[in-house]
């Protein structure tokens, strides 16, 4: 194993993957968070959902069924946003680039920005209704990229088009991050 190494690293040293590149490769797969946000978001939703039903006689009031709902509701949010970050951070470190540079990529950030977005929103208003709204949107983008054969989750080579790492991390991320937007009004 040790002369493969070597001799592949003599043919080709800058694109022969260290032994810790292909231990964090192996890692993400196995864990795969982007499979696993989904029941965070579904989680999330349900008990978001389910705190609206414990309002008390007078508006702005909640039961103590529905504050413990509502409390365990978003830390299932930010349980899946953090799956997602921690998603997006293996998988920059494995590729070496910026994420969205797929479609596959691009439908998972979107929801991850959605979910950020509405947590902040939360926590501003807190009224549970930027929460739902994210959780669904999280849900619905993150069971989409996972379910649906067209959008492949391999990482592969870059596009010519996003080869600059500097404006794919500028432009494209702040152009996908827009959609996640419009997506969260949308929720």
């Amino acid at each position: 194993l040790a002369a493969s190494r070597k001799l592949g690293e003599a043919v080709n040293p800058t694109k022969y993957a260290s032994v810790e590149m292909i231990e964090r490769e192996t890692h993400f797969n196995a864990m795969n968070p982007f499979w696993q946000a989904p029941f965070a978001y579904g989680a999330a939703l349900v008990l978001l959902v389910l705190s609206l039903g414990f309002v008390a006689s007078r508006p702005g009031e909640t039961s103590t069924l529905g504050r413990g709902l509502y409390k365990i509701g978003m830390a299932a949010l930010l349980l899946g946003i953090v799956l997602e970050v921690y998603g997006f951070y293996l998988r920059v470190r494995i590729s070496g680039w910026a994420p969205v540079t797929n479609m596959y990529e691009t439908v998972i950030w979107v929801a991850l920005v959605s979910a950020v977005l509405a947590f902040v929103l939360e926590l501003i208003y807190g009224r549970a209704f930027a929460a739902i709204a994210g959780a669904g949107v999280a849900l619905l983008g993150t069971i989409t990229a996972v379910n649906v054969p067209l959008l492949d989750p391999s990482i592969t080579s870059l596009t010519p088009v996003l080869r600059s790492n500097f404006w794919l991390a500028i432009h494209v991320l702040t152009i996908v991050s827009s959609y996640a937007a419009f997506a969260l009004a949308w929720g």
